[in-house]
């Protein structure tokens, strides 16, 4: 089928866009480190008590997040033509 070619001028010219959905990114590190050491001692004589305790504690926490979200859109183009007919 062969094509005929018309001559035309664009009238309006529309771009319209339609939400499509979010592309999400994101991350999260966590690094937790501890220790914990200790010791007691207690001695009863008669009525008198005697009670040493000795202990320590260190530790290390540390949270990162990180997170865009970014729209996605479809966008199309609506051509309004005004066509000439050719003249024979």
């Amino acid at each position: 089928m062969e094509h005929q070619w018309l001559e035309g001028r664009v009238l309006d010219e529309n771009r319209a866009r339609y939400f499509a959905g979010m592309f999400n990114n994101s991350s999260s590190q966590t690094t937790e480190n501890g220790s914990l050491s200790g010791s007691a001692n207690s001695t009863s004589i008669g009525d008198t008590t005697n009670t040493q305790i000795n202990g320590s504690y260190s530790g290390t926490r540390s949270t990162s997040t990180y997170g865009t979200s970014t729209p996605i859109y479809r966008v199309y183009d609506n051509l309004m033509i005004e066509v000439s007919t050719p003249s024979t």
